[in-house]
């Protein structure tokens, strides 16, 4: 509400972690319920390369256009998250193509 950017991965976590990770991580509601309870838009961006990070390996980030939301404002903030989690991850997997 006072023009600051706060960051929120949905899924909590980086989808592979070398071979030990066993299995997806899902996303979570937080980002889109905050977007929608404080009012504010929310970005997708999706994020490439976090699997070399420890060898400095290059980093790719793409940024789309903002989720919308306006529809859900007034309906079940949980019903209303999801929805807007939904979006969030479509959003992030066409950014992830580009990529």
């Amino acid at each position: 509400r006072e023009g600051e950017v706060v960051a929120i991965f949905p899924e909590g976590t980086r989808r592979t972690k070398g071979l030990a990770k066993k299995r997806q991580p899902r996303p979570h509601t937080g980002a889109a319920r905050v977007a929608l309870e404080a009012g504010v838009p929310l970005i997708p961006a999706a994020i490439a390369g976090t699997d070399r990070i420890a060898r400095l390996g290059p980093l790719r980030v793409a940024y789309g256009p903002q989720v919308e939301l306006e529809d859900l404002r007034g309906r079940d903030l949980r019903e209303a998250a999801q929805i807007g989690t939904d979006r969030l991850m479509a959003a992030i997997g066409e950014l992830e193509q580009s990529l």
